[in-house]
């Protein structure tokens, strides 16, 4: 299991390199440097949960439950479908 002192303490290499936590959830380190939360639902989907240190350890593993509640509330389809709508109407919104 992750702790925030093993985040920070954590450096980029020459290859991407992953570091897991519980349930799934896992961030990727970049060789630039950049920490990216991911979320791997049942080995079927990945989700980009968010980038560290914007969005800390505490803050993925909230965001890990909430994605899984609604998958397993809506079901996946539906909840992808759910996610696209919000991204196109966060688009046409920036526009």
């Amino acid at each position: 299991m992750l702790t925030e002192l093993k985040i920070k303490k954590s450096k980029p290499k020459d290859k991407k390199y992953k570091l897991y936590d519980s349930g799934y959830l896992y961030l990727e380190i970049y060789p630039n440097g950049i920490k990216q939360w991911v979320y791997e639902y049942k080995k079927i989907k990945s989700f980009r949960v968010g980038t560290y240190p914007a969005l800390t350890l505490k803050a993925a593993r909230l965001k890990r439950d909430e994605i899984k509640k609604e998958i397993e509330l809506y079901g996946l389809e539906n909840y992808l479908i759910k996610r696209n709508h919000k991204k196109n109407e966060k688009k046409s919104e920036k526009k």
